[in-house]
């Protein structure tokens, strides 16, 4: 079941990546799968073959999610711009508060969700 649920986290990240404006590292991080991924990355030598069960099937679930949703996607954008578009605002605002859970600051000030 764990990893059916990699999968399906690879493929939300996926999406995000064919997504104008949707990050999918955003998408990593509210997932839980973010410091992981990059922990494995920024220690490849070391860290990829023992963790190569997970990197594979987040791979295989980022790689079904482009290969299936890249024409769907093209296709919304060209006959329905601004339902799509407006959805993919939703889906941006959406994330924010997983952004505030995970700062350390007992305090958030105005200018930060400003800028963010």
């Amino acid at each position: 079941m764990e990893d059916i649920k990699l999968v399906l986290k690879g493929f939300i990240v996926g999406i995000g990546k064919i997504i104008p404006g949707i990050s999918g590292a955003m998408l990593a991080i509210s997932l839980g799968i973010y410091e992981k991924a990059v922990g494995i990355i920024s220690n490849i030598k070391t860290e990829l073959f023992k963790n190569i069960k997970f990197v594979f099937l987040l791979g295989m679930g980022v790689l079904l999610s482009i290969v299936l949703f890249g024409n769907l996607i093209n296709f919304l954008l060209s006959n329905f711009y601004l339902p799509t578009t407006l959805l993919f605002i939703g889906l941006i605002c959406g994330t924010i508060p997983n952004i505030f859970k995970d700062i350390n600051q007992k305090e958030i000030e105005y200018i930060d969700i400003i800028l963010l």
